[in-house]
């Protein structure tokens, strides 16, 4: 009976060793940040040149967002603003958040330097903001400070939609 009682024991403890191996398909399904935001967005921009307190706006700003890996993206901006070419290049980390029962992809990354007019300005240069889940929007907050004598220091806010 006790070599009974053992062998059952094994087997038993033998089919949950296997079973708890087994793989969920939820398991198989990675959800990739990148992916969920990667694109082409179009849409407005509003901010200001701080020296001189100059507004900025437009509308129709792209900004192009592409995979670096599966948590990291470059976003390119590609704007004339106040008759001057601006590019900003920021590579920025990607993570999925919930906050307050929404939940999306927060983006956010710094640079230091962006071009204008042709020519590298060194700066500090953050991004952040995000996509919220299934849908296509993109908001942003750029912030560009710490250039020289602060003359080209600027904020953004974005908001666009693939």
């Amino acid at each position: 009976m006790k070599s009974k009682m053992k062998f059952l024991s094994w087997m038993l403890f033998s089919v949950l060793f296997v079973t708890s191996f087994t793989s969920c398909k939820d398991d198989d399904e990675k959800d990739i940040p990148a992916d969920k935001v990667v694109g082409t967005y179009t849409g407005t921009i509003d901010g200001e040149f701080v020296a001189n307190e100059m507004s900025i706006s437009g509308e129709n700003v792209k900004i192009v967002i592409s995979k670096i890996s599966d948590d990291k993206v470059k976003l390119t901006l590609n704007q004339t603003i106040l008759g001057m070419p601006v590019v900003v290049e920021c590579d920025a980390t990607v993570q999925f958040v919930t906050v307050e029962n929404i939940s999306g992809y927060a983006i956010y990354g710094s640079t230091s330097s962006f071009n204008l007019n042709g020519q590298s300005v060194p700066g500090r240069i953050e991004i952040d903001g995000g996509v919220i889940q299934n849908t296509n929007n993109l908001s942003l907050y750029i912030d560009i400070t710490e250039t020289p004598d602060n003359q080209y220091d600027m904020w953004m806010d974005y908001e666009g939609s693939k």
